[in-house]
């Protein structure tokens, strides 16, 4: 009679072809699988694409319906208000350091006296006086042109409370500085 082997290999090998054997069926079969995930996945990224290609149709439309209807109250070029609106959200979006061109006109506390310093100007005396309305023209057309496209400010600082500036002084100050924007203003 035939005896199997206590130690044999073999008892051991055939479990493990088992396994071996189902693993490789497994690898088999994986591309198929790969294959049907795939497909899905096209097929979101078909209609996902048809759906936004819709909605830029429908946009598209839209703003040509808002374009005639801009058209028919009076505005005929859309394209610059389009650039105004742009120009506007970056003033709105820029910071107030880069908007401001600021500049500050002293108010002497004891004479009451308006003036400006001017660091470039030459010679000892750096302050300049603002006594008229021709001055005043002088000096905002002078910082105007340094601003550039930045919006000019000007700061009316008066030390302590001396009670200078007067308020025949202010309604003075702002006819003379009533083109730009100033901290006098009511």
């Amino acid at each position: 009679m035939i005896h199997m082997p206590k130690r044999s290999v073999t008892r051991f090998f055939i479990p493990l072809i088992d396994v071996l054997l189902l693993l490789f069926c497994i690898f088999l079969l994986m591309p198929m699988v790969a294959e049907e995930a795939m497909q899905v996945e096209d097929e979101k990224r078909k209609t996902a694409h048809e759906l936004l290609t819709r909605r830029i149709q429908e946009l598209e439309k839209e703003v040509a319906k808002q374009d005639a209807l801009l058209k028919s109250k009076g505005f005929d070029d859309v394209a610059e208000l389009r650039k105004e609106l742009e120009r506007l959200r970056k003033l709105v979006s820029a910071s107030v350091q880069e908007r401001l061109f600021m500049r500050i006109l002293d108010i002497h506390p004891e004479t009451g006296v308006v003036s400006y310093y001017d660091a470039t100007r030459t010679g000892k005396d750096k302050t300049f006086p603002i006594t008229d309305q021709k001055t005043a023209d002088y000096l905002i057309e002078k910082h105007k042109r340094q601003a550039g496209a930045r919006d000019l400010y000007y700061f009316f600082y008066a030390p302590g409370d001396t009670g200078y500036p007067t308020i025949a002084q202010k309604n003075q100050l702002r006819a003379w500085f009533k083109g730009v924007a100033h901290s006098l203003a009511e």
